[in-house]
């Protein structure tokens, strides 16, 4: 009897669980039903926005077009810049020192 009862209370959970699993799914199904109009709706308007910036940017002169190379060349490579230290005299560095104020004492 008592096995009975159990099994009777485990089954009626379990019913209740899929229920709740069940509405939970559908509640899910339709939240992504939403997302994915929002998702479509977003790409449509990034799409406009960027066509019409490009509208506006050849107008304006912010846009520049950057030919492509040909099939049989390659892409050319930009080389590394590479700075140099300052070479610099001894009245430059006074006069560098003067002008951001800093007094140097250099013993003379």
């Amino acid at each position: 009897m008592e096995l009975e009862e159990r099994i009777k209370g485990l089954e009626h959970k379990r019913l209740i669980a899929k229920v709740l699993q069940f509405e939970a799914y559908q509640t899910y199904a339709a939240s992504k039903k939403e997302t994915d109009l929002l998702m479509t709706e977003c790409n449509k308007a990034t799409l406009a926005y960027e066509r019409i910036d490009l509208e506006l940017a050849e107008i304006d002169g912010r846009f520049t077009r950057v030919p492509s190379p040909k099939p049989s060349q390659k892409r050319k490579t930009c080389k590394p810049v590479t700075i140099e230290p300052a070479v610099m005299t001894m009245d430059q560095v006074k006069a560098l020192a003067k002008r951001v104020g800093i007094k140097l004492d250099l013993g003379e």
